[in-house]
């Protein structure tokens, strides 16, 4: 049987835990193994694309078919299983510790995690390592350099638990051995590089799924000596970016500095929608994800605006977050942007708000995302290197 064996540090606090969400239950398999399926398809679809010669209907059956030969399947029909190899996690990580969210911070972690009265709604893993041994039934290469490649890229642009994609619970990979010959890892930022650049692919359209493509782009935007800086930088970035901002002494602040109001038009339309009940499009940053709720204190009511199809309301970031940590223990800010299909053909999206208890006004429009929104945020960062730049 052969073996794949890595290790990993947690970077920021994650917030992760089994069905009561306590973080004493640790780094659960299915857990990780949910996140390294996730980069594997990420990395996949252009291999996947290219062989079906472009059938998109196609290449989702063979990528699917591959990925539950891989990871495994619920038994239907008679068919599904396991997968080509167990998993096993040795957890070395501590639910001790203190985390004292800043503003960005707390902008990040957003109502689910965090309330401006309560503070943390839930404690996180705030610190360790664990490791995966991965033995597979079969000494199959292809499959173990398709798995090792998905560790590798968990391990330096992606995380576990919730808010992950903004950039709570990273993960930082620290050592990688298959049958005990230890690989090379990233050593700093140009390393860094050589490995982002194995992900690019020539696929010109827009995945059906967060996936690169030429459209991705990813970015290191920025080092430092300390991991919970960079993202407090992230998140004051992105709320200066997107923020409409709070009166206060007569101008618009947020986190104590003039709003930028780079997104008025977006403020002004949900405006229109409250006073009108019926406007054209949906707020340009909902290419940010979905739900994206507004509230207007003046007149003391919002909007919330969601996916309109029966099976989803939500709608993930295309943008990922990533404080990583070298061995030096020197960080480095990246964000990876996977642009994809916003939402399935024929789901719309839907705005709504109440105007009374008990009458709630709904409208639904038509995506129409705009790329350029990400695109003007991760150019933000001057000292920003861009691995691959994506395309408009």
């Amino acid at each position: 049987m052969k073996v794949i064996e890595a290790s990993y540090r947690i970077v920021t606090p994650m917030f992760i835990g089994g069905a009561n969400q306590d973080p004493s239950d640790g780094i659960r398999p299915p857990s990780f193994k949910g996140a390294l399926r996730f980069w594997w398809r990420a990395l996949n679809w252009g291999k996947f694309y290219q062989e079906s010669q472009g059938n998109e209907a196609n290449a989702l059956k063979a990528l699917h078919r591959k990925e539950s030969n891989l990871f495994g399947s619920a038994v239907k029909d008679g068919k599904g299983g396991q997968g080509c190899f167990l998993l096993k996690i040795i957890d070395k990580t501590s639910s001790k510790g203190s985390f004292e969210p800043k503003a960005a911070h707390q902008y990040l972690l957003g109502q689910g995690l965090y309330h401006f009265k309560q503070g943390l709604l839930r404690q996180p893993i705030h610190s360790g390592e664990f490791d995966v041994v991965l033995r597979f039934r079969k000494n199959d290469e292809d499959k173990m350099d398709s798995i090792k490649e998905a560790l590798v890229f968990l391990g330096c642009l992606g995380g576990m638990g919730s808010r992950a994609r903004k950039g709570l619970g990273a993960l930082s990979i620290v050592s990688l051995k298959v049958n005990e010959d230890e690989q090379a890892l990233p050593q700093n930022t140009d390393e860094l590089q050589q490995v982002f650049q194995t992900a690019m692919n020539g696929h010109e359209g827009l995945p059906p799924y967060s996936a690169f493509s030429a459209h991705s782009r990813i970015d290191i935007s920025q080092t430092g000596n300390k991991a919970l800086e960079l993202l407090n930088i992230a998140g004051n970035e992105l709320q200066l970016y997107r923020g409409y901002g709070r009166k206060q002494g007569g101008k618009h602040k947020v986190n104590g500095v003039d709003a930028e109001q780079n997104f008025a038009n977006d403020h002004d339309l949900m405006l229109d929608f409250i006073e009108a009940g019926d406007v054209s499009k949906h707020p340009d940053r909902a290419v940010f994800g979905l739900p994206h709720n507004y509230f207007f204190s003046s007149i003391k009511k919002g909007v919330d605006v969601e996916a309109s199809g029966k099976a989803r309301s939500r709608r993930a970031s295309p943008l990922i977050l990533h404080v990583h940590e070298f061995p030096n223990h020197q960080f480095a800010l990246i964000q990876t942007f996977l642009p994809a299909v916003f939402l399935p053909e024929g789901d719309k999206v839907k705005l709504k708000y109440k105007r009374d208890r008990y009458n709630v006004v709904t409208q639904q429009v038509t995506p129409q995302e705009n790329w350029d929104v990400v695109y003007g945020f991760m150019d933000r960062f001057p000292n920003r290197i861009s691995v691959f730049g994506g395309v408009a």
